[in-house]
């Protein structure tokens, strides 16, 4: 009796095995235009989408791409990096959001070298909504439709916690809402969040960083990013203690806009806006008088900036 209960047991064992998907144990996936959702996505056999190979991926493992297409829409529920060094790796979108982000508490989310389009009707390129770490490097967001949490290229929007966002040479464009919006989650200190090297162009709001409705505090840093041509601010600030260094804003309604909070502003230049280069609606900008801020349509300043202190 013992002998054919074993053999019953490791039957079934057996076929829940076949006849389930691969564990996920590989460190390194790779993907690939030519290749075919089935198996562990080694590199000799790739698979085809982000998705799929996000469960053959082991937690803080890596997705490789070696090919130019489109690899779909993915949501990342763990520690990953989807690198692209060499290619086109598209993510396009019709509805809904090309990337989501519903990591762990401590988990570091890498994306580099993608194109998330959402082609005039999809919601939001990247969606970061938990997680420990973002690193978000040489990728482009463009063509989202939508209002508020929509039509956003990028939106950072945890509900707890601190975490460490990094975005570095990514353009932003053609967003209806916000080419980079960040909300800062509520009751908590969010601190040493990072923009380097972000081009804002053509969205409702280029940067914006959204902390009027929390009771924590923030602070951020931009630098060296361009914001131009967006509907409304260039780059926009609500109750948060940011810098912004060695940027650009111009055809924008107003380049730079403060709506509370502290704003370190260096080296910038704030030129050709409708309205103002310098809109200070509230709080205090504190100026290293080291800027341009000239040839806007109604003034160079709304406001009174007080000044930096150099160290």
């Amino acid at each position: 009796m013992t002998k054919t209960l074993s053999s019953f047991a490791a039957g079934i064992i057996a076929l829940l095995v076949a006849s389930s998907p691969a564990l996920a144990s590989a460190s390194r996936t790779f993907v690939s235009g030519v290749g075919t959702d089935t198996g562990s996505c080694p590199l000799a056999a790739p698979c085809r989408t982000f998705a799929y190979a996000l469960t053959q991926t082991a937690p803080s493992g890596e997705i490789i791409v070696l090919s130019s297409a489109g690899y779909g829409a993915v949501t990342i529920n763990q520690a990953v990096s989807i690198i692209n060094t060499s290619n086109f790796a598209g993510v396009t979108v019709a509805s809904g959001n090309g990337i989501t982000i519903n990591a762990g508490a401590n988990d570091s989310v890498t994306l580099r070298g993608l194109t998330v389009d959402g082609g005039g009707t999809g919601s939001n390129g990247i969606v970061f909504n938990s997680g420990g770490k973002l690193t978000i490097d040489q990728c482009n967001v463009l063509n989202f439709v939508g209002l508020g949490t929509t039509g956003n290229g990028i939106i950072i929007q945890p509900t707890s916690g601190n975490q460490k966002i990094v975005i570095t040479n990514t353009t932003a464009s053609n967003n209806q809402y916000v080419g980079v919006y960040y909300f800062p989650p509520s009751g908590t200190a969010n601190t040493g969040n990072v923009i380097d090297r972000v081009s804002a162009n053509n969205n409702g709001y280029g940067i914006a960083i959204n902390n009027t409705n929390s009771s924590g505090t923030a602070t951020a840093s931009i630098s060296n990013s361009i914001a131009s041509f967006n509907f409304a601010y260039g780059f926009y600030f609500g109750n948060v203690t940011a810098s912004l260094d060695a940027s650009y804003a111009s055809g924008n309604d107003d380049g730079v806009y403060l709506l509370s909070g502290t704003l370190a502003l260096g080296r910038s230049v704030l030129m050709n806006n409708s309205a103002y280069g310098l809109n200070i609606g509230g709080g205090t900008v504190n100026s290293y008088k080291d800027n341009r801020i000239a040839g806007n349509g109604v003034g160079p300043v709304f406001g009174t900036p007080g000044t930096a202190t150099l160290y």
